[in-house]
């Protein structure tokens, strides 16, 4: 993603990718652990206007936060993590999905920084 961080297709199309892998939960703590949130959420800022790389994104963070209360609070502090997500949710171009997926995302931060905070 790195490589090519100005090209709006290679970022959506990364997201996707990340997003299928995601679904293993091996991968999933890898991809966490190799800093592919930082990443996503850069794909997000650099390509706001671009309703392809907001849905792959949001996508992909949601399948990524399918992890325990602790490694979603990790993730969750990702710098702008949830600026982004908010943004590409309220976008006047976003998708239903990435509106769905983006409010199912933040709730789930949202629960988990709470019960981390609370010890729940």
């Amino acid at each position: 993603m790195d490589d090519h961080a100005g090209d709006a297709s290679v970022q959506a199309q990364a997201c996707g990718a990340l997003r299928n892998m995601a679904g293993n939960d091996s991968l999933r703590l890898a991809i966490i652990k190799a800093g592919g949130v930082p990443r996503i959420v850069r794909a997000m800022a650099r390509h706001g206007a671009d309703a392809n790389v907001q849905e792959a994104a949001v996508r992909a963070l949601k399948n990524l936060s399918h992890v325990d209360f602790d490694v979603q609070r990790k993730a969750g502090t990702a710098k702008g993590l949830v600026r982004q997500v908010a943004s590409a949710v309220s976008a006047p171009n976003a998708t239903a999905i990435t509106k769905q997926k983006g409010a199912q995302l933040l709730e789930l931060l949202y629960v988990s920084a709470f019960c981390v905070r609370t010890r729940v």
